[in-house]
């Protein structure tokens, strides 16, 4: 039997579907992990790494915002590098999405 300490980590789902599952996010294949989605806005926030930087992540990238705005969801990225040196500026950026995104759907 394991025993659970105070001091470790809370055990995390092993698939990111779980975690796309519990937010409502549903991408071309079915479930798709995003960053951060607001199911009420339909707003997506996608932080970008080095990753979207090859031929084949700016295409995966792509094919999965294509199938997120068929959904009706709104895709706003964020370079990575922007949050780490500039993330004020990121915060401001983000608000402004919220706050045009809730005028777009008439909510609040």
């Amino acid at each position: 039997m394991q025993r659970t300490y105070k001091t470790q980590p809370r055990p995390r789902p092993r698939s990111h579907r779980v975690r796309a599952r519990a937010s409502g996010c549903v991408g071309r294949r079915g479930y798709s992990r995003q960053n951060f989605c607001c199911v009420e806005l339909k707003l997506i926030l996608e932080v970008d790494g080095e990753d979207h930087f090859t031929e084949a992540g700016r295409e995966r990238a792509r094919v999965r915002e294509e199938a997120l705005v068929r959904e009706g969801y709104l895709v706003v990225r964020i370079f990575g590098f922007d949050v780490l040196r500039e993330p004020e500026r990121v915060c401001q950026g983000i608000e402004e999405q919220v706050r045009e995104r809730m005028r777009e759907l008439g909510v609040g």
